[in-house]
C-alpha cells in the first residue's frame, strides 16, 4: 500500500515479460522509481479534487460570512481562498498536504474555523469535513488512475 495522503489500496495488473533474476530485479527497480517519482503529482491530483469541493461548500455571501469578510478580508471571500499546503512528512516519512482555509489567527480567513466548528454564539456550519467525505473516493480513484497511467507508460 502506498500512502498518497489518503489511505489507498491499489491493485494493478501490469504486463511483464522477464528473463532471469536480473530482469525481475530491474523491472521492480524501475516500477519503484516510477511510484516514487509520481508520488507528489498523485497527491496534488487528490488534493485538488478536495480543494474544489471545499470551495464549493464554503460559506459565501451568507450574512455572517459577508460581515466577517467585510471586517477581516474586504473584497475577498473564504471560498476563494481554500489552499493546498506545501508537502509535509509524517513521522513515518510519508508525504501529505493540507487542504482548506488557513486557520491561524493572523490570517485574513481565520474565521473559516468558526463556520467549521462553531462558537459559543454560532452553531457549526461545517464545509471542510462534508467536502472530504463527499469526494474522498473520487480523490483516491483519481490518484490510483494516475499511478496506473504512470506504470503502464513504462
Amino acid at each position: 500500500m502506498w500512502n498518497c495522503g489518503l489511505p489507498v489500496k491499489v491493485l494493478l495488473k501490469v504486463p511483464m515479460v522477464l528473463e532471469g533474476v536480473e530482469g525481475v530485479q530491474a523491472r521492480f527497480d524501475k516500477l519503484e522509481r516510477i511510484v516514487v517519482d509520481n508520488e507528489r503529482p498523485r497527491i496534488l491530483i487528490g488534493a485538488r479534487i478536495i480543494q474544489l469541493e471545499i470551495s464549493r461548500l464554503a460559506p459565501y455571501d451568507s450574512d455572517s460570512e459577508r460581515n466577517m469578510a467585510k471586517k477581516y478580508s474586504p473584497g475577498k471571500h473564504l471560498k476563494d481562498n481554500i489552499s493546498i499546503s506545501g508537502f509535509l512528512t509524517d513521522g513515518a516519512g510519508r508525504l501529505y498536504v493540507l487542504v482548506g482555509p488557513a486557520k491561524g489567527d493572523n490570517n485574513d480567513f481565520f474565521y473559516g474555523k468558526f463556520f467549521e466548528w462553531g462558537t459559543s454564539k454560532m452553531n457549526a456550519r461545517p464545509f471542510v469535513e462534508p467536502a472530504v467525505i463527499a469526494k474522498r473516493k473520487e480523490a483516491i480513484a483519481a490518484m490510483a488512475q494516475e499511478l496506473r497511467r504512470a506504470i503502464l507508460n513504462v
